[in-house]
Formats: C-alpha cells, sequence, structure tokens
C-alpha cells in the first residue's frame, strides 16, 4: 500500500489521521542513578522510543469499528511522518483506544475523538507474531 501523505498506516489499514502527538521517551539501565556525590549517572538502554498518539476524524459505526478493530490489542507496523526522521516505519502495540459517539441517528451513529496509541515495541516481531 503506497504511503499517502497525512495519512497513517496501520498494519494493512490506511486511516486518516485528524492529528498526531509524537511523544519520545528513553529507558536506562536499574543501576542509573545519583551518586552521593550528586552526580547522575545513566546507562542508557534505549533512547527515542516513540509513542504515537493518534486521533482519527468523525467516522460512521463500521469505520470507526473497522479502524479500531485493526489496532486494538494487536502487534503490528505502522507508517507515519515522525518529527526527527521523516517517514518511518515501527513496530508497535495498541492495548486501548476510545471513541465518543456524537449522534446516535446520522449514518447509523457518528463517532468523533477516536484515538489509540501506537507505543513502539522496537525490533522485529518473532516469526510467531506475524
Amino acid at each position: 500500500m503506497a504511503y499517502t501523505y497525512g495519512n497513517i498506516i496501520a498494519g494493512e489499514r490506511e486511516f486518516p489521521a485528524a492529528k498526531m502527538v509524537v511523544e519520545f521517551d528513553s529507558l536506562a539501565s536499574e543501576d542509573s542513578g545519583r551518586t552521593e556525590d550528586g552526580v547522575m549517572h545513566i546507562g542508557w538502554i534505549k533512547s527515542r522510543l516513540r509513542k504515537v498518539k493518534i486521533t482519527l476524524p468523525p467516522m460512521s459505526q463500521s469505520d470507526v469499528s473497522a479502524a479500531l478493530d485493526a489496532v486494538l490489542g494487536k502487534k503490528y507496523y505502522i507508517e507515519y511522518i515522525d518529527p526527527i526522521d521523516g517517514l518511518k516505519q515501527l513496530y508497535v502495540y495498541t492495548s486501548a483506544g476510545s471513541a465518543e459517539l456524537y449522534n446516535a441517528r446520522i449514518h447509523g451513529g457518528l463517532w468523533y475523538n477516536i484515538s489509540f496509541n501506537a507505543i513502539e515495541i522496537g525490533g522485529s516481531p518473532s516469526e510467531s507474531e506475524v
């Protein structure tokens, strides 16, 4: 599937992103910390771990169902525009998501504020995960 500017690709689905926030975090080893002289010693395990917070535009019942079904409780690849690396692909998981019902009478239900986090796993999936 070709990347479309402004959209994200999660697994086999492409979504129009109404809003996307990329957060960065770093993991320090458990022996990191301050010594008695007040100096901070950090053993970095991994830096620039990403959490991509994705908000989708308002969607019908069938579209929101398909979007959340594609990511909730799953491990998958995501392709998006990263503020540091530009076009980027990450191996991620999504454990939770949310959506608000705007109107149940329009198109059988119009949902908004549809959001989920794509949290970087790192590495590549094992053969059993593909």
